[in-house]
């Protein structure tokens, strides 16, 4: 009789596991994940992207210093959840080029040395625009600004007063390759110089949205006035301690004479 019992129970205890196996698995298929990161323009190169690629470009070193690391290795999920299309009223000016998070703003930092992708049209007259997807999703529509002229790179982080809406382009004016590269072609305005090329991917199955700034070059353009050609980045200045929030810092430039050329001091709002 306890062998019958003990045999019921073994058939149980593996009727249960197998359950709750079979259970498991149709949970991990069917529920969403809000974990995946999605992506980032390859061509022209996003400062996500670049920085992802290339962390030891001295903006990208600015960025990582200014915003932490997180951002690097978040590169691709630079979005807002609750987009639905009304871009401007979820990412706010000065934090464009993050998508509104605090921990991409590293990228809006106004910086004369974020690498400028030479961007010409093609035959067509028409500039090719590569979005690597690394989880691809259903498009609603790609939204494009850029840059109006007169912009200065390093005067401060984007405003959208900024920029201009110059293209949208629906899910049939895209080329998919190979399931992860998203091709389209932009009809641009005549611009000269660097700017900036800001994109907002809108899914059409999903409320969310996703962001990023070219930095690109037309050529024919001038280096900004009073801005050095000739910048090296010499390394990073850290404190010998922790600061508590209210802490005043001061920055202070010497020439070779030992004569004090400039001072610039911040006040920390955070330990």
């Amino acid at each position: 009789m306890q062998s019958r019992a003990r045999t019921a129970g073994a058939w149980s205890l593996a009727a249960l596991s197998t359950a709750v196996t079979a259970l498991t698995a149709l949970t991990a298929i069917v529920a969403p994940s809000t974990a995946f990161a999605h992506g980032a323009p390859e061509f022209p190169i996003s400062r996500q992207y670049n920085c992802f690629k290339n962390p030891s470009l001295p903006a990208c070193q600015a960025a990582i210093a200014y915003g932490g690391e997180q951002a690097i290795y978040d590169w691709n999920g630079v979005n807002q959840a609750n987009a639905n299309g009304n871009h401007k009223a979820v990412v706010p000016d000065l934090k464009i080029c993050a998508g509104g998070q605090e921990k991409f703003k590293g990228f809006d930092l106004a910086r004369p040395d974020w690498p400028a992708t030479a961007y010409s049209p093609g035959a067509d007259g028409k500039y090719e625009y590569r979005y690597n997807a690394t989880a691809p999703h259903r498009s609603l529509n790609w939204t494009f600004f850029l840059t109006r002229d007169g912009w200065n790179p390093a005067a401060s982080p984007l405003r959208w007063s900024d920029l201009e809406q110059v293209q949208q382009l629906g899910p049939d004016q895209i080329v998919t390759s190979g399931k992860t590269i998203y091709t389209m072609k932009l009809t641009l305005p005549k611009r000269t110089g660097r700017h900036v090329l800001f994109s907002a991917w809108q899914r059409s199955d999903s409320t969310e949205a996703f962001y990023a700034c070219s930095d690109v070059d037309f050529g024919g353009g001038t280096t900004p006035p009073g801005t050095p050609s000739d910048l090296k980045q010499i390394g990073q200045v850290s404190a010998a301690q922790d600061l508590p929030s209210g802490s005043t810092v001061k920055l202070r430039v010497f020439n070779g004479a030992g004569n004090d050329l400039e001072t610039t001091a911040i006040t920390l709002t955070a330990a």
